[in-house]
């Protein structure tokens, strides 16, 4: 699902089971700089926000992290976008998605 998301552990994933989800900015690790670097990441269930990670520009954070996911019975039988948006604070909002069948 793009080079900036790192992948689901499984593409398939059980209703109301917590599964990661591990992101990284770029093939090579985004700067981190105090005059460039990403601001945050945000995940989203399709369009329904489900976290967030910020970040300082000092360079003591990695552009990566985990977010332990689980998403409801109700959408047993679906599959659902999970939608990663980087914001860079030179280049803007940068952004990449996986689908995910709930079984």
């Amino acid at each position: 699902a793009g080079d900036r998301m790192g992948g689901v552990l499984k593409e398939k994933v059980n209703a109301g089971e917590v599964f990661p989800v591990e992101v990284r900015i770029g093939k090579t690790l985004h700067p981190m700089g105090s005059q460039h670097w990403i601001e945050n990441i945000k995940i989203a269930i399709g369009n329904e926000p489900a976290g967030m990670l910020t970040f300082q520009p000092q360079g003591y954070l990695k552009p990566e992290g985990k977010f332990n996911l689980a998403l409801d019975e109700k959408l047993k039988g679906k599959t659902v976008s999970l939608v990663v948006q980087a914001h860079c604070n030179l280049h803007g909002i940068w952004e990449s998605y996986v689908n995910v069948e709930v079984a």
